[in-house]
């Protein structure tokens, strides 16, 4: 139905994670069926993508409603990445044609009752609609469900942070599926 043009260009006030140096931060985008992760900006709090890494994506529109999600990160090697904070972007009220660059608070989950600021983002986006008819009677319908696939550990638990935000119990069931997936000998 169209195409969805994204950039991630900053974040500020980021919580410093690492215990001894700055913040290692990428971001992890889902729109849709599509991940994609940024570059790593090393050693900042407050970074910056700049024009030449890999910060700017094209995703297919398969359903108007869909919505941005951004998950931002500190890349930690040999461990977990550490979670800063999290956004979904509603695009549905964007015009066509018509470039944004806007800032969005992160936070660490979506429930509004546990709710705490984790810094902004500050994003660049436009979206393009092929066929206008078609976007329309789209909307009307139900989105599907969409399915990604990691190919590591770390990968799918950044998309499940990005996804649904911060979630702390020893094992959720995503994780047993995802190792059941990946290895089924166990």
């Amino acid at each position: 139905a169209g195409k969805l043009y994204f950039e991630l260009l900053r974040c500020d006030g980021l919580p410093k994670v690492d215990k001894f140096s700055k913040d290692d931060c990428f971001a992890c985008i889902i729109y849709e069926d599509a991940i994609v992760n940024t570059e790593v900006v090393i050693d900042s709090n407050s970074p910056r993508w700049m024009p030449w890494t890999q910060r700017a994506f094209i995703f297919n529109i398969h359903h108007p409603s869909s919505q941005v999600l951004i998950g931002i990160f500190d890349q930690d090697i040999g461990k977990p990445n550490d979670e800063i904070g999290r956004v979904a972007i509603d695009v549905t009220n964007f015009a066509p044609m018509t470039e944004y660059t806007l800032t969005f608070d992160l936070h660490t989950t979506g429930y509004l009752e546990k709710r705490k600021k984790a810094g902004t983002v500050t994003v660049r986006l436009r979206l393009d609609w092929v066929d206008y008819r078609k976007a329309f009677r789209k909307s009307l319908d139900f989105p599907k469900t969409n399915y990604i696939n990691t190919p590591t550990r770390q990968d799918f638990r950044a998309a499940h942070f990005t996804a649904i935000g911060q979630v702390r119990c020893q094992r959720s069931k995503c994780i047993v599926l995802h190792e059941l997936e990946a290895h089924p000998c166990l």
